[in-house]
């Protein structure tokens, strides 16, 4: 296959930079444009292709998942923090410096945030095992390191006045599914981490396939394992009196909204900027 022969090259770094950030684009992408949520479940595709190789290294696998989540997350807090402009509370101010001050935030946000994703690639190429048992490992894996990005984020940005734990998640790549109102059920298992396990696995599916192709017979019996489930899912659904109506609408950017944000960057400001 044309993608394993790259990796065994000798350029295979090319290929690496590539899916990281193609990975991280992916990952990222719904969050500035959310008509288009549907390329978070494939996300971690290209990522864990590079991460199951047989060739690389633990380490290695780190740098390439460290730059899939600075892309990816770059993109996710992008509106989070880049909306907030101008900022109400700093008065007296050029634009440049409210600029400067928001980017120092969103730039040191999206540094911590990345070492989960690094993390994520490190462990997943630490415990291959070049089997099921990967899928399984990965599906299990990165909700936890998700939840510890977020409780790193809380320890680098401690603050007495802090609500303690893992709270500010804002950027978290499984909100994006939130746009189908079918798959977003699975919230109700487990919560933004359910989310997470079904977003890790639908990628994972995919890149076994890429890596160790699956037999004829074997690719036919999960597509339609996964189309029953997700029909029966948007039957019982329909079914719902409440669902008929729920307002699914994509929230506009109002001034409550932009306000919430300014909030938010102001306790980044307040961290990374006074202390």
């Amino acid at each position: 296959m044309l993608v394993r022969r790259f990796l065994d090259g000798r350029q295979r770094w090319i290929l690496e930079s590539v899916c990281s950030i193609a990975s991280g684009i992916l990952l990222g992408v719904g969050a500035v444009y959310p008509s288009l949520w549907f390329f978070s479940l494939i996300g971690f595709t290209p990522l864990l292709v590079v991460v199951w190789h047989r060739r690389e290294t633990p380490l290695r696998a780190f740098v390439v998942g460290y730059g899939a989540g600075f892309v990816g997350y770059g993109l996710s807090l992008y509106t989070q923090f880049w909306d907030t402009i101008p900022l109400p509370w700093f008065t007296n101010t050029s634009v440049f410096v409210e600029y400067a001050i928001v980017g120092l935030a969103w730039f040191l946000s999206v540094l911590i945030f990345s070492s989960g994703v690094g993390a994520f690639a490190f462990v997943a190429r630490w415990l291959h095992t070049n089997s099921w048992r990967d899928i399984v490992l990965v599906s299990a894996l990165w909700p936890l390191l998700d939840w510890a990005s977020a409780w790193l984020f809380y320890i680098v940005n401690y603050d007495p006045q802090m609500l303690p734990g893992p709270h500010f998640a804002i950027g978290a790549f499984a909100y994006q599914i939130a746009g189908s109102i079918t798959l977003v059920q699975a919230a109700w298992i487990g919560g933004l981490y359910a989310l997470d396990s079904l977003m890790i696995l639908s990628a994972a599916l995919v890149a076994r396939d890429i890596v160790r192709p699956y037999r004829r017979r074997q690719r036919i019996m999960l597509i339609i394992i996964l189309l029953l489930s997700y029909c029966s899912v948007s039957f019982m659904v329909a079914r719902t009196p409440s669902s008929h109506n729920a307002d699914t609408r994509p929230l506009s950017r109002s001034e409550e909204h932009t306000s919430e944000l300014q909030s938010r960057v102001d306790i980044s400001y307040a961290v990374f900027c006074l202390k």
